[in-house]
């Protein structure tokens, strides 16, 4: 695996799934992805019933949390997959590989995400947090 692969591999894992802070009328633990979904849904409402209110406000804070969250993560991805540049091409696939498997059984085993927008429970796995 190269290491600009290894980069966006690692970004997409870590937007998907790393719980990061975001918020709103209420806080909560997400993905950014989750983030960047809700932003686009209140842009839906926006274009749907109008811009009366506080939607293109939630909108507004919404996509530049998510944005924010894309860059740094970005940033981290380049610093971690500089550090493993050095290895050969399959120690930096196993290392990814690696990576993956933990962080995906991490997210999906447990309830690491507090989603306050969500109707059954507030804590919920990997599996349940893009619902």
């Amino acid at each position: 695996m190269s290491v600009r692969t290894a980069r966006r591999l690692l970004w997409a894992a870590l937007v998907l799934m790393l719980p990061a802070p975001f918020f709103l009328a209420e806080t909560g633990l997400v993905p950014p992805a989750r983030i960047f979904m809700l932003a686009l849904l209140t842009l839906g409402v926006i274009f749907t019933e109008g811009a009366q209110g506080v939607a293109g406000i939630c909108a507004i804070f919404l996509l530049a949390q998510a944005l924010a969250y894309f860059a740094a993560l970005w940033m981290v991805a380049a610093l971690f997959t500089r550090l493993i540049g050095s290895l050969a091409p399959r120690a930096t696939t196993a290392v990814m590989l690696l990576l993956l498997i933990v962080g995906v059984t991490i997210a999906s085993r447990s309830a690491v995400y507090r989603d306050p927008f969500r109707a059954h429970s507030l804590y919920v796995n990997l599996l349940h947090v893009y619902e």
